[in-house]
């Protein structure tokens, strides 16, 4: 949301969906930690916020300089 409010990170106006995404997420301290959930998205029903995860995702894959590679199997 930080990147979004400074214009960071920017999406097409046309594309709501993807807007509600991100404003969905909600991020709230719990026992000493920070807790991201999501809420509904109220121009796709179906969505889970997963466009507005990967771009975290991404974010925090550009900005982190460490290099790992990991799987589980489970």
């Amino acid at each position: 949301m930080n990147q979004l409010a400074s214009a960071e990170k920017r999406f097409p106006k046309n594309e709501q969906d993807l807007a509600a995404d991100f404003f969905a997420l909600r991020k709230s301290f719990h026992n000493g930690r920070w807790v991201f959930t999501e809420t509904r998205n109220l121009h796709n029903p179906a969505s889970h916020c997963d466009l507005a995860w990967a771009a975290a995702l991404a974010t925090e894959a550009h900005t982190t300089n460490e290099v790992s590679v990991g799987a589980a199997v489970g």
